[in-house]
């Protein structure tokens, strides 16, 4: 960041002092130069300026008329683009369904079978354990999460009621403090 800020200070003295030095150069000519020299600068400036102006009118006039021969064209024909598009849109359709229908036609008859899905069905193991000990697991299991869910809630319950009873005395503080200004 501070290479930028010193690349910025530095272009800005760069500018300021070709900006400074210009300035001196035009000052020292009109100090020097005689009132033959300044006028001949002047007419040569101006009609420099002029020339600049009459070529941007130019260049807008032509841009304009442009502009406006594009658009009488595009709606004068209007509805020969609106055909050729669809036409577009219908050949770009009807290209992608010979291609395809071509590279079904490439397929042989064997590969098709091949891709065909195949099932394949999961074989269950038999349990090692006891019923009976799953459910006693589960059952125990199940009542552990209950005491962690309760004991997380009465937790955060009680945290609320502290929070809460924190608002309330700064509040009581705050009411105080005003009754004794």
């Amino acid at each position: 960041m501070a290479d930028l800020d010193e690349l910025a200070d530095d272009l800005k003295a760069k500018a300021l002092k070709a900006a400074g030095r210009d300035a001196l150069e035009r000052a020292a000519d009109d100090w020097l130069s005689s009132d033959e020299e300044k006028a001949a600068r002047a007419a040569k400036r101006a009609e420099e300026s002029k020339g600049k102006r009459q070529k941007y009118l130019l260049y807008g006039v032509i841009g304009v008329l442009l502009v406006i021969g594009i658009l009488g064209f595009t709606l004068s024909y209007w509805h020969y683009f609106l055909g050729a598009g669809v036409l577009g849109v219908l050949g770009l359709y009807a290209r992608h369904r010979w291609r395809s229908r071509k590279e079904a036609e490439a397929k042989p008859e064997a590969t098709k079978l091949e891709a065909a899905p195949v099932r394949i069905e999961k074989v269950r193991e038999p349990e090692s354990r006891a019923p009976e000990v799953d459910a006693a697991a589960e059952a125990a299991a199940r009542r552990a999460a209950l005491e962690e869910r309760e004991r997380r809630a009465r937790a955060a319950a009680e945290a609320r009621a502290a929070e809460e009873q924190e608002i309330d005395d700064e509040l009581a503080a705050m009411k105080a403090r005003l009754r004794k200004d």
